[in-house]
């Protein structure tokens, strides 16, 4: 059976072949009410969300995985593979016309799409089919379909009812933009290939390690399965997606309030209602882990909305105590009337421990001494919109009114203090910027390039140890959101008039000589692991995949014009005057003694 063939029968399967919303006709109290909504809410807040083991359960663990994972097909393929797909399905679903509302939506949601994300040779679609299941999907490439009794269903409610469709068309645009739709052409075709036998046992022995934490089945055929993490990607990028787009966050989330009250109809009356405990099955996590209940998923959503993070013991502001030389949780009455708090605020890779020399050189200073210092922790796995959140939720509830704040701020903490303040409006009088990439930092390029220098042995010593510290944390939403013209950049924009508060310490690590030789160095680098690598995988797809990846390697400007994290020209803001810039990689920007000086500097000036 060829692929496209086999994909098209599983769209027309329904639920069981896609993680789409397969559900049962609505019910008669849809359209949701404010109450039922209010109470679906606060049922969807109750639920037990996954375990920290749990979480981790769709990482794959091995070297051929850990390879496939960084690997795609090309643009052009996957518009081939999606197309087909598209096609088939034509022949075998009748088509109903899109209406100009829906079709509006869809462009505007496209239009509000990042250029990285939107591919030029993609053609982005809207197709309504008039089949008796209740989902949304798409086959990639910018192809979207939805079904015809879904979209009459979410219009029964005539004022939320486009904004809960908006974030479901947002959503299947998400799976295409994140790469999910590759990931499940790449793995079908590397299914097909291996399908067609293997010369050597060495070979099918490279392919049994690739096809077990990749390839599941249902019956015979080889469907598109999102794991966890993807769905989970998906609904939040589908969520900042529509606030990009001038959607009403709330209203986009009926969306997945429709298919939560259609799954468990009891969770409108029933206050108390639980989801079983769900222990995801270990083998064949990353591709097979079951789909997250809706339930889950709308608190996850609500969480982003308003700010709130889990465990809450582990995160928020703690304060200083100078005669323990430790934090404690900082509580209501902790900070007086008059007082001018230092709230520090960590990078990435940061916590508690994260500000220590600073705590250790303020602590001590005279002219400090009556000033708490507070550090605020945020977690590293969320979005950056949601820790800005979190930050002023926690400014309004412990800190009193009109208490002028100083924010010391280190890498991506700067732009959660941006996000607080500029979007959010939080109160503050100073901010100090310490190697902050207001125009992002490309961490998956950096990633790749350290694990590369670690297996040539080119980390010696110096900032790439600063680099591999940090790309470490960059995973998940903020990975997306530090990625350059993001979202989330794009959402955070400029704010001229706070620029002028603003003091920024950068830095440039290396000298044009040093850059120099850093490029030849990784040079024979790459040609090495080609050497080595390349040939090591199975012959066909992935090998010319891995030969096209090594063939494109090059060092980005964030090392050879930055600080090995952040490039210089990114971690600049226009406005703010006279940026300091030292030699000094990025890690160092936090713990040298250097910095902390210029710190203290310009608290006085």
């Amino acid at each position: 059976m060829k692929l496209s063939t086999a994909f098209a029968l599983a769209l027309l399967l329904g639920a069981s072949a896609l993680p789409a919303f397969g559900v049962a006709p609505p019910a008669q109290h849809w359209p949701l009410s404010a109450m039922a909504r209010d109470r679906l809410d606060r049922v969807a807040d109750r639920q037990e969300l996954e375990s920290i083991p749990q979480e981790k359960v769709n990482l794959a663990g091995h070297l051929p995985a850990w390879l496939l994972a960084r690997l795609e097909l090309p643009a052009e393929e996957e518009r081939r593979q999606s197309k087909a797909a598209h096609e088939t399905r034509l022949l075998t679903d009748k088509t109903l016309q899109v209406d100009g509302d829906l079709q509006r939506s869809f462009e505007v949601l496209v239009r509000t799409l990042p250029a990285h994300q939107r591919p030029s040779s993609f053609r982005w679609t809207l197709t309504v089919f008039a089949s008796s299941q209740f989902d949304a999907s798409t086959p990639g490439a910018g192809y979207v379909h939805l079904s015809a009794p879904l979209v009459r269903a979410l219009r029964a409610d005539p004022v939320r009812g486009k904004s809960a469709l908006a974030f479901l068309l947002a959503r299947e645009i998400a799976h295409v933009s994140l790469g999910h739709c590759r990931d499940g052409w790449q793995r079908q075709l590397l299914e097909e290939q291996a399908r067609k036998g293997l010369a050597t046992k060495a070979e099918a022995s490279r392919w049994a390690a690739l096809l077990q934490t990749q390839i599941g089945r249902v019956g015979k055929l080889v469907f598109f399965l999102y794991s966890r993490d993807q769905e989970y990607a998906a609904d939040l990028f589908a969520l900042h997606l529509c606030r990009n787009a001038g959607i009403d966050p709330d209203m986009a989330l009926d969306g997945l309030r429709y298919f939560a009250s259609r799954r468990h109809p009891r969770a409108l009356d029933d206050p108390d209602f639980r989801l079983p405990v769900d222990t995801p099955r270990l083998n064949l996590a990353y591709y097979c882990s079951r789909a997250a209940d809706p339930l889950l998923r709308l608190e996850r959503l609500l969480m982003e909305r308003d700010g709130r993070v889990i465990p809450e013991a582990d995160f928020g502001m703690f304060l200083y105590d100078r005669k323990q030389d430790g934090l404690r949780r900082l509580v209501p009455g902790d900070l007086k009337a008059g007082e001018r708090p230092i709230v520090f605020i960590h990078g990435l890779h940061g916590g508690l421990g994260a500000w220590n020399e600073f705590l250790d050189a303020f602590g001590q200073r005279r002219e400090l001494l009556s000033r708490p210092l507070v550090v605020f922790r945020y977690p590293a796995t969320g979005s950056i919109a949601r820790s800005g959140k979190f930050l002023a939720n926690q400014v309004r509830d412990l800190v009193p009114i009109q208490t002028p704040l100083t924010f010391v701020c280190y890498s991506a903490g700067g732009l959660v203090f941006r996000a607080y303040a500029e979007r959010l409006d939080g109160p503050f009088d100073r901010a100090i910027l310490i190697a902050t990439p207001h125009a992002g930092s490309d961490l998956t390029q950096l990633a790749f390039l350290v694990d590369l220098l670690e297996f040539a042995g080119l980390l010696g010593k110096g900032f790439p140890v600063a680099i591999a510290e940090t790309v470490a944390q960059g995973r998940g939403e903020m990975k997306q959101d530090l990625h350059p013209d993001s979202l989330f950049l794009r959402y955070l924009g400029r704010d001229a008039r706070l620029a002028a508060r603003y003091r920024i310490v950068y830095g440039e690590f290396l000298n044009r000589t040093e850059a120099t030789a850093l490029q030849i160095g990784f040079t024979s680098a790459v040609r090495l692991a080609n050497k080595r690598w390349v040939p090591a995988l199975p012959e066909g797809i992935l090998r010319e995949q891995g030969a096209r990846l090594f063939g494109r390697l090059v060092l980005p400007a964030e090392i050879l014009r930055g600080d090995g994290v952040v490039r210089s020209q990114s971690a600049l803001l226009s406005g703010v005057p006279e940026p300091i810039r030292l030699r000094r990689n990025h890690l160092a920007l936090r713990t040298a003694p250097e910095v902390t000086h210029h710190v203290l500097e310009l608290l006085h000036r």
